[in-house]
């Protein structure tokens, strides 16, 4: 039954592309998943990526970026229209989030989000073209209180939780692997949606005691201490005002990477200075049609380049053109956060402490995100909305 499903997926190897525009780097399409709204991303150890579809089922599927064989689908997510975040706890060891959305109300279905584990130790693809040791998800937790689970993350050397971001409730959600006890680790008005309901926390990771996330609604990146349990030991910064912020990625250095909802990723240095590496805000003309979740190369051939899932523009509605939802690469990449340079598309905002003041975002990206988000949520069977991830 997995293998028919292959014919969902188109396999487009990595070639030489043509030179990118200036202060951008090159971004070339690595898979297609056409009939699905491809959501989030983890590398595992031996290269290979792990990507989450939101709709029009829950799902998860194996792309090899120096394979040409189309994309594997791994497993399903039982009783779930949609899977989220994803975070590898231990060697192959992952968790994903998943959840539900209502076709008659448009809205979350309450008590529906869930984290799941998924073990793919014994997982192998044989030169045959079949798999053995196909997972099956095991379900750690309801997370009962959860409005819309996004982004999830783990504490490095502490195996036994995860935190998966709320965007409507405006916390952080501590997961206990071994009990199932869900706790709030964070809440902080920084992670609040905006009055008019835009999403708030959405993207989130942690590096070096640190929790870093996106609000989506505000237009504004931060970052938290927190103690080795999870919970905040300082009031959050606010690193930079980036435009419908999504998903991120950090690398040694400290820089962030940012997917941004209108077909762009953003550099954001440790300064705060911001600048868009590929794609552009501005335009809907992009190689990166609707970027949801982004992730470093983990083999020596692709270390420092950053795969990129997209979702076809779901936020902006003339972006559904063929093959666009998938898996692309960005580079290689120079991870030299202090070469970043300002450019017409770069914003910096200097790190302020305490919670960080919401702002309507009311220009013509903004529109755009909005007329998007209603047209997709009248034409899609399974309606989602696209500031997940």
């Amino acid at each position: 039954m997995f293998g028919l499903l292959c014919f969902l997926c188109t396999f487009a190897p990595i070639t030489a592309a043509q030179s990118p525009p200036s202060n951008e780097y090159a971004v070339q399409r690595v898979a297609t998943l056409e009939n699905f709204l491809v959501e989030n991303l983890a590398v595992r150890a031996n290269g290979k990526v792990l990507v989450t579809t939101s709709a029009p089922e829950a799902t998860l599927w194996q792309i090899d970026p120096l394979s040409s064989r189309n994309a594997t689908l791994v497993t399903r997510f039982a009783g779930a229209s949609g899977a989220y975040g994803i975070t590898e706890l231990q060697p192959d060891l992952f968790y994903v989030t998943t959840g539900n959305f209502s076709i008659e109300t448009r809205q979350p279905v309450p008590q529906s989000f869930a984290l799941f584990e998924v073990d793919m130790t014994g997982f192998h693809q044989l030169p045959i073209g079949s798999e053995t040791g196909l997972p099956t998800p095991r379900k750690i937790a309801t997370v009962t209180d959860a409005t819309v689970l996004n982004g999830l993350t783990h504490v490095d050397g502490q195996p036994g939780f995860v935190l998966a971001a709320d965007s409507y409730a405006g916390v952080v959600w501590k997961v206990d692997i071994a009990t199932g006890r869900v706790v709030p680790a964070v809440k902080d008005a920084s992670m609040d949606p905006t009055p008019s309901k835009a999403a708030g926390i959405n993207g989130l990771k942690y590096q070096n005691g640190f929790i870093y996330y996106t609000n989506t609604g505000t237009n504004l990146y931060h970052r938290l201490a927190i103690h080795a349990n999870g919970t905040a030991s300082a009031k959050p910064e606010t690193l930079a005002q980036v435009t419908k912020g999504d998903d991120l990625i950090l690398d040694d250095a400290g820089t962030t990477y940012i997917c941004q909802q209108v077909n762009a990723v953003s550099r954001v240095a440790s300064n705060g200075t911001q600048q868009v590496i590929a794609g552009t805000i501005n335009s809907n003309v992009s190689s990166l049609l609707g970027p949801t979740a982004v992730a470093w190369g983990r083999s020596a051939s692709d270390k420092n380049k950053l795969y990129v899932t997209t979702n076809g523009g779901q936020s902006a509605p003339l972006n559904t053109s063929s093959g666009s939802r998938g898996l692309s690469v960005i580079g290689p990449l120079a991870q030299d956060s202090t070469a970043t340079n300002n450019s017409s598309a770069s914003a910096t905002l200097s790190a302020t402490q305490g919670a960080a003041t919401q702002i309507e975002s009311n220009g013509a990206v903004a529109a755009l995100f909005d007329q998007g988000v209603r047209w997709y949520f009248f034409m899609v069977s399974l309606p989602l909305l696209s500031v997940l991830s």
